[in-house]
């Protein structure tokens, strides 16, 4: 994932060849912010305000949680 901290676009570089199902960004309080389903290669942050946020990637073989941040 790149770049961290975000400006307005996270990219993602799906190197493992993983099929993901889902990503979801969450917030520091644990509230679901969006859900994605398609289009995991970019990711719009710019109407979100700057702080810090999880992104919780759903692929084939389990789950994994990053932080990212939103200047």
């Amino acid at each position: 994932m790149y770049p961290n901290p975000i400006i307005d676009f996270l990219y993602i570089k799906n190197y493992n060849l993983l099929i993901i199902k889902e990503i979801e960004i969450i917030s520091t309080s644990g509230g679901k912010l969006k859900s994605l389903f398609t289009d995991f290669n970019k990711i719009d942050f710019k109407s979100f305000s700057a702080g810090v946020y999880y992104l919780k990637i759903q692929t084939s073989i389990g789950t994994v949680i990053k932080k990212v941040i939103k200047t």
